[in-house]
């Protein structure tokens, strides 16, 4: 899985991939939101021809990883998800509510990627046993 791959310590903000996702989403944003909606329709009318067959092993290269399309869907679902509601909260908004299977795809996700961070026993603690619970548990 792309997002345990070299799960450690959170990553250096200015480290190069990081600095990478900023410089691409200020070009991307710099031309106004109706720019970036009319990319995200012709984007989108592509990959809604495109994606249904496409092999879900497919190698599809993201940053500095060549993950296999199923994964890399994976991983931008998480980033869709869990932005959505960044962009709420930011906003003050209520956060609106993803299709069950997104929701349940992107909890499995993160937490596996919680149980490999921090071990299994904490996670289920912090799920199931809030009082031997040993303190948060957080993917990223």
């Amino acid at each position: 899985m792309y997002f345990v791959a070299g799960v450690g310590p959170a990553p250096d903000l200015d480290d190069a991939v990081p600095l990478r996702i900023r410089e691409v989403g200020e070009q991307e944003a710099a031309g106004g939101p109706d720019v970036l909606a009319e990319a995200f329709d012709a984007a989108r009318a592509r990959l809604t021809t495109r994606l249904p067959s496409m092999p879900l092993d497919r190698p599809v290269g993201v940053f500095t990883h060549v993950l296999p399309l199923d994964q890399c869907l994976l991983t931008r679902l998480v980033e869709l998800v869990v932005h959505l509601d960044d962009l709420a909260v930011s906003l003050e908004i209520l956060t609106p509510s993803v299709p069950a299977e997104a929701a349940e795809a992107v909890a499995d996700c993160l937490t596996r990627i919680a149980a490999v961070r921090h071990g299994f026993l904490p996670v289920m603690r912090a799920l199931a046993r809030r009082e031997r619970a040993t303190g948060p548990i957080a993917a990223f």
